[in-house]
C-alpha cells in the first residue's frame, strides 16, 4: 500500500493540466497564478476539479500581499463543490459549499442554480470549447451573485482566437453590497473590456488581458 500511494499521485500529476501565469500591471510584475484542471471519478461520475493559486510577488507583495485559493468541481455544466481560501492584508474570507438533493449551498438559502458557471468553470469552458462559448449565453454564479456572460470572437488567425467575455448583472437579480476578494471584485466590474487569447491546438489560454478604468491587467503563460 506504501508503494501504490507515491504511484497514484504521480498518475494524478501526470493526468493533470497545470498552467502558470505571470500576471503584470502596466508592465510590471504583480502576482503568479496557476490552474490545474484534472478529471476525477467519483461516485461514477466523469467529474473535473479546477483550482486557481495566485499569490502576490516582489514589491506587490509588501504592498498589497494575496495568496488566495479557489477550487471548483463540475459536471457537465452543474457545479458540485466550490470552496474559496481568501488572505488577502485587508480580507480574509472562507467559503465551503455542500450538496443536499442534487442543489448546491452555500448556505440554507443560498444556492447555485443547476446549469450555471463560475467564472472559472467558464474560462474553462472556453478554451475547451471555444465554439461552443461563442454561440451560447450563459448564467455565471459570484458567490451567490448572478450574472449573464457571453462571449464575442474578436479575431482568428491559425490556431490563435481572441475572445471578448461580457459580463452584466442579470435582470432578475440586485446588486448585493459586499466586499469580495481581489479576482472576483474586478473580474466582474462593470464598463471593462476583458480578452483571452486560446490556443486551440493545445486548448490553453495562453493570455488574458483586462482593462479598466482603474488598471491595465495581463497575464501571460509562463512556457
Amino acid at each position: 500500500m506504501e508503494k501504490i500511494v507515491p504511484i497514484l499521485y504521480l498518475l494524478s500529476v501526470l493526468l493533470s493540466d497545470i498552467s502558470n501565469y505571470d500576471i503584470s500591471m502596466w508592465g510590471v510584475g504583480v502576482a503568479n497564478v496557476s490552474i490545474t484542471s484534472k478529471k476525477i471519478v467519483k461516485n461514477d461520475l466523469d467529474l473535473k476539479k479546477i483550482i486557481y493559486k495566485s499569490s502576490s510577488k516582489s514589491l506587490a507583495n509588501f504592498i498589497y500581499p494575496v495568496s488566495n485559493y479557489y477550487e471548483t468541481i463540475i459536471n457537465q455544466n452543474n457545479i458540485l463543490k466550490f470552496k474559496k481560501y481568501i488572505n488577502q492584508k485587508d480580507y480574509k474570507e472562507k467559503i465551503d459549499t455542500y450538496r443536499k438533493n442534487d442543489t448546491t449551498f452555500y448556505k440554507n438559502d443560498q444556492f447555485i442554480c443547476n446549469n450555471c458557471h463560475n467564472i472559472f468553470s467558464l474560462l474553462d469552458l472556453a478554451k475547451e470549447n471555444p465554439r461552443k462559448a461563442i454561440n451560447d449565453n450563459f448564467v455565471i454564479d459570484r458567490d451567490g451573485e448572478l450574472f449573464n456572460a457571453s462571449f464575442k470572437l474578436v479575431s482568428k488567425k491559425d490556431s490563435i482566437i481572441v475572445l471578448e467575455l461580457n459580463i452584466d448583472l442579470n435582470k432578475n437579480q440586485e446588486y448585493i453590497p459586499r466586499k469580495y476578494d481581489i479576482f472576483l471584485w474586478g473580474i466582474f466590474l462593470p464598463n471593462c473590456k476583458r480578452l483571452i487569447w486560446i490556443n486551440t491546438d493545445n486548448n490553453k489560454i495562453i493570455k488574458c488581458k483586462f482593462v479598466s478604468q482603474f488598471a491595465t491587467l495581463e497575464a501571460n503563460l509562463i512556457k
